[in-house]
């Protein structure tokens, strides 16, 4: 499995417009082609956007996808978030 790792820091007060913009495109996720997508609010304004495909292949085939979905925020980030990948070593559901 490979992930993308995403952090994103929003303009101060921004962070309920981010989650506003989001939830409008989470049918588009599944348009990612991944098996898991988190997002995960980690306050003052910033946020983290977790991933998870079956490999680094169909990571870097949603490229274009998740440039225009993280394009659409770019009013509201603070600063251009930067999309990195990563091997999952460990993955476990409980």
């Amino acid at each position: 499995m490979f992930s993308s790792v995403i952090e994103m820091e929003f303009k101060a007060g921004m962070m309920a417009k981010a989650l506003e913009i989001a939830e409008q495109m989470r049918p588009e996720f599944a348009d990612l082609g991944c098996n898991q997508f988190l997002m995960i609010n980690k306050g003052n304004d910033e946020a983290l956007v977790l991933a998870i495909y079956e490999s680094e292949e169909k990571q870097q085939a949603a490229l274009p996808k998740a440039q225009e979905l993280l394009g659409r925020l770019k009013e509201i980030y603070a600063s251009m978030p930067e999309r990195q990948g990563g091997n999952v070593i460990i993955n476990e559901v409980y």
